[in-house]
C-alpha cells in the first residue's frame, strides 16, 4: 500500500503564552499570536508477510505566516523516517464478534531543525540549525466495539542533540513517554468518520541539582504536554480522503541557567503554553 499526504495546513491560534517561576514568586506573562504552517509529507509501505510491515516517510514543514516573526514566512524543519511493525494478536470474539488487536513498531527519525527561537521577552534570537536522532519503539492495542474502535498508543522516545548542550541543564539524549486513547466511529452509510483523541506526555531522564548539603534544589520528571483533538475524516472516494480536525494544546518545560564551572542555578521557572490548532488536510492514497 502506498500513501502520498500531499498537503497539510494547519491554523495555530496559541494563546496564552506564560513563563512561571518554580519559586514562590510568580512571574506571569502572556502574549498572543498566530500561525499558518504548511506540512507537506510522502511515504511509502510496504507488507511483510501476513503481520509485518515496513514504511518510509519524508515530512517537510514550512512557516508561512507568523506574527511574531519578519519574515512571516520561513523553513522549519523536515522529518526522515523509517519504520517495521509487526502485528502479533489479531481476534475476533466470537460471542459478540468484538475485534482486538495488538501491534509492535520500532523506528528512526532523523529532524532537521531551522528554528526561530526567541528569548524570554519574545525577542528573536540566531536561527538554530541542528539535526536530531530520534530512534522509538510503539506500542499499540485496539479494540472494535461495533460502530466505535478504541485504540491505545504508548510511544517510547529518545531524542539525541547534535549541539552543545550543558548536560546540568538538560540530557544530552531526552527521553520521553506519550500515550494516547484514539476513538473512531463509525456512521453506518456515510462516507465521513468522527474520532477524538488525547494524549499525554511525559519525561523519563530530566537532571536534578543538589545543593552543597546535599538538598535537591529542582528535578524530578513532569507531565511536558497534554494534546486533545476532535476531527471527522471524510472519505471522498478510494483513494482520496478529507480530514478536518480541532485540537487544543497544553504544554510546558523547565528551563534551567546553571553556571558550568560553579553549578550555580542562575535562573529556574517553568513556561507553559496553551495552543488552538485547526488542521484541514488532504491525503492521498493508492
Amino acid at each position: 500500500m502506498k500513501r502520498c499526504l500531499i498537503a497539510l495546513v494547519a491554523l495555530c491560534c496559541c494563546m496564552p503564552f506564560r513563563a512561571q517561576s518554580m519559586s514562590d514568586d510568580v512571574d506571569t506573562q502572556t502574549r498572543r499570536y498566530q500561525m499558518v504552517e504548511l506540512r507537506q509529507s510522502a511515504g511509502v509501505d510496504f507488507k511483510i508477510g501476513k503481520h509485518g510491515s515496513i514504511g518510509l516517510t519524508e515530512e517537510i514543514r514550512e512557516i508561512v505566516f507568523d506574527s511574531r516573526n519578519d519574515p512571516m514566512a520561513y523553513f522549519s524543519k523536515s522529518y526522515t523516517s523509517i519504520e517495521g511493525g509487526w502485528k502479533f494478536l489479531s481476534l475476533t470474539d466470537a460471542y459478540n464478534g468484538h475485534k482486538y488487536g495488538m501491534k509492535i513498531s520500532a523506528g528512526y527519525t532523523l529532524r532537521y531543525l531551522n528554528q526561530k527561537l526567541r528569548d524570554s521577552q519574545g525577542n528573536l534570537r540566531t536561527p538554530n540549525d541542528y539535526l536530531r536522532h530520534r530512534p522509538y519503539l510503539v506500542l499499540t492495542g485496539s479494540a472494535n466495539f461495533g460502530a466505535v474502535k478504541l485504540s491505545l498508543r504508548e510511544r517510547y522516545l529518545a531524542d539525541f542533540r547534535t549541539d552543545s548542550v550543558n548536560v546540568l541543564e538538560k540530557p544530552k539524549c531526552y527521553m520521553e513517554l506519550r500515550s494516547r486513547l484514539t476513538a473512531d466511529f463509525t456512521i453506518p452509510g456515510q462516507t465521513y468518520k468522527p474520532y477524538t483523541s488525547i494524549e499525554f506526555a511525559n519525561t523519563l531522564n530530566q537532571p536534578s541539582c543538589f545543593d552543597a548539603n546535599g538538598n535537591k534544589l529542582y528535578g524530578g520528571q513532569y507531565l511536558s504536554a497534554i494534546r486533545a483533538r476532535v476531527g471527522l475524516r471524510w472519505r471522498l472516494n478510494l483513494n482520496n480522503t478529507l480530514t478536518f480536525t480541532y485540537g487544543f494544546h497544553w504544554g510546558q518545560s523547565r528551563e534551567v541557567n546553571i553556571t558550568r564551572k560553579s553549578q550555580e542555578i542562575n535562573r529556574l521557572y517553568m513556561e507553559q503554553t496553551s495552543k488552538h490548532v485547526v488542521t484541514v488536510a488532504y491525503e492521498f492514497g493508492m
